[in-house]
């Protein structure tokens, strides 16, 4: 059967209705973050293990070319891109050969509203982005929440086309935000299985699919003029049959969406 969006997802992305919302949700989603501390005595608020093993395997993307990383030991290369000067490139491999791309920019807005955007997963804009890549049949090409842990855990489903002539791949992951400090914060994305859900969901109805993986860390660092420092990696496993170009590309157009949304933010 095929099942369309609603309209206010896919047309005029410019007019005021498709913005407004937006916004209206991404405030709830700040007031979340505003509140990630509890009471008056500045406690963070409790993370359980699963969301506690999702920020911390994440968080070893960030050691570059530490030991620690599971980006050693190749180093970033620069991707030149001359339409994105403001918000530089890097790409390498890790110890299994999966892609990697690195970005950096700065955004005129805080960060409590970047998170807020970020984590806004079914957005009127996202979803415009992922209909104009994907088509309209959201039964065989899905982006959704499948499952809203709580204000700080929800867990994704998307189904995507690939680079002919690679299968379409569909992707589940937990997706987990922290506050780590005053002025910042980390959004880390990470894959699971379908026997970690807590209920069934609905998966795309093409046949053929292959389950790939999708990590990503994105840290939120508040400078200078309330703006936010944004560092974002990530990486992706196509798994099935491998083809690095097609896997390259890939990656590196899903961390231009992010571009794109950080630009939004501002």
């Amino acid at each position: 059967m095929f099942n369309s969006p609603p309209l206010d997802s896919i047309d005029n992305p410019s007019s005021l209705a498709f913005h407004q919302k937006d916004a209206l949700f991404q405030q709830s989603i700040k007031a979340d973050i505003l509140h990630s501390f509890s009471n008056n005595d500045r406690r963070p608020i409790g993370y359980d293990d699963a969301e506690e093993a999702v920020l911390e395997t994440m968080q070893r993307l960030l050691g570059g070319n530490n030991s620690s990383s599971p980006l050693q030991p190749n180093p970033w290369k620069l991707i030149m891109d001359k339409y994105n000067i403001f918000f530089p490139k890097w790409q390498t491999i890790d110890k299994d050969g999966n892609t990697a791309v690195k970005c950096v920019g700065l955004v005129q807005n805080s960060p409590e509203d970047v998170l807020a955007l970020l984590f806004d997963f079914e957005s009127n804009w996202n979803m415009n982005q992922h209909v104009k890549r994907h088509g309209m049949n959201l039964s065989y090409f899905p982006n959704k929440i499948v499952d809203k842990v709580n204000a700080h855990n929800q867990i994704t489903y998307s189904c995507q086309q690939m680079p002919f002539p690679i299968t379409a791949r569909d992707f589940l992951s937990r997706v987990v935000w922290k506050q780590t400090g005053a002025d910042s914060f980390l959004l880390a994305s990470a894959p699971i299985q379908d026997d970690e859900m807590a209920k069934p969901y609905t998966k795309s109805m093409l046949e053929n699919v292959v389950r790939g993986s999708v990590w990503s860390i994105c840290k939120l660092d508040r400078v200078t003029f309330n703006q936010t420092m944004v560092t974002y990696i990530c990486k992706v496993s196509e798994c099935g049959r491998r083809n690095t170009i097609a896997e390259n590309r890939n990656i590196i157009n899903l961390t231009l969406l992010y571009n794109a949304r950080w630009r939004r933010a501002t």
